[in-house]
């Protein structure tokens, strides 16, 4: 009987599976005053961060498009991080909330028990990379 491979095709185990809050960030630490590149899940709890991708989903949570929404930013080598916004960001930002744009955003490192790391986003840009 054949057996389907393990080693190509879409189902390779060789490529690395993206996992949420494993977005590339740069992260300002406050003690050492310096600046680290580095995945989303090494920083602390409530680090500022930036980082660059595209919006892979937008998800607004109130009934309006201006209220609290939720993105998904990807970056170029897949791994990606869930990104809230408030009613105040997303009333400056909202032209850039397409799936599709390329952004760079500024905000802080959450932890919720038992989900991965996410951001507080307290800015959206478009991306001039």
């Amino acid at each position: 009987m054949n057996q389907p491979s393990r080693t190509s095709g879409p189902t390779a185990l060789t490529a690395p599976v993206p996992m949420p809050g494993r977005l590339p960030v740069s992260y300002y630490d406050r003690k050492l005053r310096m600046n680290f590149d580095v995945a989303l899940d090494e920083t602390k709890t409530d680090s500022s961060v930036t980082a660059t991708g595209t919006i892979t989903t937008v998800r607004y949570l109130d009934t309006t498009t201006l209220g609290r929404t939720m993105i998904v930013l990807t970056a170029d080598n897949g791994e990606n991080a869930l990104v809230s916004l408030s009613p105040d960001v997303v009333g400056f930002c909202e032209p850039v909330l397409r799936k599709g744009a390329r952004v760079t955003l500024h905000g802080l490192t959450v932890r919720h028990e038992g989900q991965p790391v996410s951001i507080e986003g307290l800015g959206v840009r478009v991306a001039n990379d």
